[in-house]
Protein backbone atom coordinates (compact mmCIF):
# COMPACT_ATOMS: atom_id res chain seq x y z
CA UNK A 1 0.00 0.00 0.00
CA UNK A 2 1.10 3.89 -0.58
CA UNK A 3 1.80 6.00 2.17
CA UNK A 4 -0.46 9.24 2.84
CA UNK A 5 1.79 12.24 3.64
CA UNK A 6 -0.02 15.55 4.34
CA UNK A 7 1.86 18.83 4.98
CA UNK A 8 -0.04 21.86 6.48
CA UNK A 9 1.09 25.03 8.30
CA UNK A 10 -1.33 27.58 10.39
CA UNK A 11 -0.20 30.56 12.41
CA UNK A 12 -1.04 30.89 16.56
CA UNK A 13 -1.44 33.59 18.35
CA UNK A 14 0.89 32.13 20.93
CA UNK A 15 4.76 32.11 21.69
CA UNK A 16 7.01 29.61 20.68
CA UNK A 17 7.58 27.82 23.93
CA UNK A 18 3.72 27.87 24.25
CA UNK A 19 3.17 25.98 21.51
CA UNK A 20 5.97 23.64 21.57
CA UNK A 21 4.36 22.62 25.40
CA UNK A 22 0.97 22.16 24.25
CA UNK A 23 2.70 19.54 21.11
CA UNK A 24 4.22 17.89 24.12
CA UNK A 25 1.70 17.94 26.43
CA UNK A 26 0.88 14.12 25.59
CA UNK A 27 -1.37 13.40 28.57
CA UNK A 28 -3.79 15.77 28.19
CA UNK A 29 -4.67 15.03 24.29
CA UNK A 30 -7.53 13.35 25.11
CA UNK A 31 -9.22 16.65 26.93
CA UNK A 32 -8.74 18.75 23.46
CA UNK A 33 -8.08 16.39 20.47
CA UNK A 34 -11.41 14.59 19.65
CA UNK A 35 -10.56 11.53 18.38
CA UNK A 36 -7.89 10.78 20.94
CA UNK A 37 -9.40 8.45 23.67
CA UNK A 38 -6.66 7.61 25.69
CA UNK A 39 -3.06 9.14 26.18
CA UNK A 40 -0.50 6.49 28.13
CA UNK A 41 3.12 8.10 28.30
CA UNK A 42 4.80 4.77 28.79
CA UNK A 43 8.52 6.28 29.18
CA UNK A 44 10.14 9.65 29.36
CA UNK A 45 13.53 10.92 29.09
CA UNK A 46 16.11 12.22 31.32
CA UNK A 47 14.69 16.19 31.08
CA UNK A 48 11.03 14.73 31.53
CA UNK A 49 9.95 15.11 28.08
CA UNK A 50 8.06 12.21 26.88
CA UNK A 51 9.96 9.55 24.37
CA UNK A 52 7.52 6.97 24.28
CA UNK A 53 3.67 7.36 24.03
CA UNK A 54 1.09 4.80 23.69
CA UNK A 55 -2.33 6.94 22.21
CA UNK A 56 -5.70 4.78 21.52
CA UNK A 57 -8.11 7.07 18.87
CA UNK A 58 -11.30 6.24 17.29
CA UNK A 59 -12.32 6.87 13.90
CA UNK A 60 -14.90 6.38 11.51
CA UNK A 61 -16.02 3.64 14.42
CA UNK A 62 -12.60 2.03 14.21
CA UNK A 63 -10.29 2.21 17.39
CA UNK A 64 -6.84 2.59 16.53
CA UNK A 65 -3.98 1.40 19.28
CA UNK A 66 -0.59 2.45 18.34
CA UNK A 67 3.17 3.31 20.46
CA UNK A 68 5.07 6.33 18.79
CA UNK A 69 8.60 7.36 19.66
CA UNK A 70 9.34 11.07 20.12
CA UNK A 71 12.05 13.09 19.56
CA UNK A 72 13.14 16.40 20.43
CA UNK A 73 14.71 19.72 18.91
CA UNK A 74 14.49 23.43 19.73
CA UNK A 75 11.93 24.11 17.14
CA UNK A 76 10.72 20.32 16.27
CA UNK A 77 8.88 17.42 17.36
CA UNK A 78 9.22 14.39 15.65
CA UNK A 79 7.26 10.86 15.96
CA UNK A 80 7.83 7.05 14.52
CA UNK A 81 6.03 4.31 15.12
CA UNK A 82 6.57 2.07 17.06
CA UNK A 83 3.73 -0.76 17.31
CA UNK A 84 0.27 -0.38 16.05
CA UNK A 85 -2.74 -2.36 15.55
CA UNK A 86 -4.09 -0.97 12.05
CA UNK A 87 -1.22 1.03 10.40
CA UNK A 88 2.49 -0.01 9.39
CA UNK A 89 3.36 3.46 9.74
CA UNK A 90 2.65 6.28 11.48
CA UNK A 91 5.58 8.67 11.32
CA UNK A 92 6.29 13.15 11.05
CA UNK A 93 6.80 15.83 12.70
CA UNK A 94 5.63 19.47 14.06
CA UNK A 95 7.74 22.06 13.07
CA UNK A 96 7.84 25.61 15.51
CA UNK A 97 8.71 29.04 13.80
CA UNK A 98 8.86 32.22 16.26
CA UNK A 99 7.63 34.74 14.01
CA UNK A 100 9.17 37.79 15.80
CA UNK A 101 5.58 39.00 17.09
CA UNK A 102 4.30 36.53 19.49
CA UNK A 103 3.09 33.98 16.77
CA UNK A 104 4.61 30.91 16.18
CA UNK A 105 3.86 29.06 12.45
CA UNK A 106 2.96 25.54 12.97
CA UNK A 107 3.88 22.68 10.10
CA UNK A 108 2.67 19.78 11.09
CA UNK A 109 3.73 16.60 8.36
CA UNK A 110 1.73 13.27 8.61
CA UNK A 111 2.75 10.44 6.72
CA UNK A 112 0.36 7.41 7.06
CA UNK A 113 0.06 3.69 5.90
CA UNK A 114 -2.57 0.97 7.29
CA UNK A 115 -2.45 -2.50 7.47
CA UNK A 116 -6.39 -2.94 6.83
CA UNK A 117 -7.08 -2.37 3.29
CA UNK A 118 -8.78 1.15 3.03
CA UNK A 119 -8.88 2.87 -0.21
CA UNK A 120 -6.79 5.37 -1.33
CA UNK A 121 -9.50 8.49 -2.21
CA UNK A 122 -10.61 7.56 2.28
CA UNK A 123 -7.12 7.03 3.29
CA UNK A 124 -6.29 10.29 1.71
CA UNK A 125 -9.20 12.34 3.22
CA UNK A 126 -8.88 10.81 6.61
CA UNK A 127 -4.70 12.06 7.03
CA UNK A 128 -5.85 15.14 5.89
CA UNK A 129 -8.75 15.62 8.30
CA UNK A 130 -6.28 14.87 11.14
CA UNK A 131 -3.75 17.17 10.31
CA UNK A 132 -6.20 19.72 10.02
CA UNK A 133 -8.13 19.03 12.77
CA UNK A 134 -5.13 18.37 15.06
CA UNK A 135 -3.67 22.14 13.91
CA UNK A 136 -6.84 23.27 14.53
CA UNK A 137 -7.33 21.91 18.18
CA UNK A 138 -3.51 22.60 18.82
CA UNK A 139 -4.27 26.63 17.75
CA UNK A 140 -6.94 26.71 20.28
CA UNK A 141 -5.10 25.32 23.14
CA UNK A 142 -2.24 27.37 22.79
CA UNK A 143 -4.34 30.51 22.35
CA UNK A 144 -6.24 30.21 25.90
Amino acid sequence: MASETVTESLVIGAPLGVVYDTVGDFDSYPEWLEEFKEATVVHTRDDGWADRVAFVASSLGMTLRMTLAYSYDDTRVSWELVEANMLSRNDGFYDMVDNGDGTTTLTYELSVDTIVPIPALLRRQLTRRTVTESLRAIKERSEQ
